[in-house]
């Protein structure tokens, strides 16, 4: 690897330190956030003179995050399509999807806001669009947790759990959700259900790959991957909530939420 390659990695290095030090030091997110910008914004100039736009595609997402954050509207516009002119050279449906939400959070922000969801007394840590558009999954400091809001106001579905979720990811069939805690990496059906458990983890970012099939989560100074069977999680998922869905009065709407997945093989 190059000098200028092993300068832009040490440099991306630095900017997640300091991304995850602001997670975790709310008094101090601002300055810390703004550390991280400039690290990463060094290592994608230092791509860039190394003229390794592959590599500039595949982590220029994260300043747009750290951006986000800040609420830099300006500069992440600038970022976003940027990275949308990349990923046409690089296709990665997933970040493809990722840069498009920054254009989507520009637009909320300096537009006029058409919706607002009140649930939370403590605030919200990450928010998710669904990839069918349909739906927006939130996390928070509450005890609350996860709450998933259709877009059209619906449906909502809480689900609760003891630990704050720093990190919030649809799968692409946007069938399953991943949130991350201080303790726990978990999966939920978009029914409320919890299919899987990632016990003795705790993760401050969770995401899953383009295919659905698995889930890469940062904590504690390290990466883990999980590959695992979405459908068999589904299932697994659908089985616990039988009872419920087809005898509780109020999930009528919800009772054929299952149906689909145990047709599937």
């Amino acid at each position: 690897m190059r000098i200028l390659e092993r300068r832009a990695c040490l440099l991306y290095s630095l900017g997640l330190w300091w991304r995850t030090y602001a997670l975790l030091h709310h008094s101090e997110q601002e300055r810390a956030f703004n550390l991280a910008k400039d690290y990463f914004q060094q290592c994608i100039e230092l791509f860039e003179q190394a003229s390794r736009k592959d590599l500039v595609a595949k982590f220029i997402n994260v300043l747009g995050s750290v951006l986000q954050s800040l609420q830099s509207w300006q500069e992440l516009e600038t970022v976003a399509n940027k990275a949308l002119a990349l990923h046409k050279i690089y296709p990665n449906q997933f970040k493809t999807a990722r840069a498009y939400g920054f254009l989507a959070e520009v637009a909320i922000a300096n537009g006029t806001i058409i919706k607002t969801f009140n649930q939370y007394r403590n605030g919200v840590n990450s928010v998710s669009f669904s990839l069918n558009g349909k739906m927006i999954a939130s996390g928070s400091q509450d005890k609350i947790g996860t709450v998933i809001w259709s877009l059209d106001g619906t449906r909502t579905v809480k689900v609760y759990d003891a630990d704050s979720v720093n990190s919030i990811s649809f799968s692409p069939d946007s069938q399953v959700i991943a949130s991350a805690s201080k303790k726990t990496v978990k999966l939920w059906n978009i029914d409320g259900t919890l299919p899987t458990n990632f016990q003795h983890f705790g993760s401050y970012d969770v995401s899953f790959s383009p295919d659905g099939k698995s889930i890469a989560a940062i904590g504690d100074g390290k990466i883990l991957v999980w590959d695992f069977d979405l459908k068999e999680l589904l299932k697994r998922g659908c089985e616990v909530a039988h009872d419920y869905l087809k005898n509780n009065p109020k999930t009528k709407s919800d009772r054929y939420l299952c149906d689909d997945i145990y047709k599937k093989k």
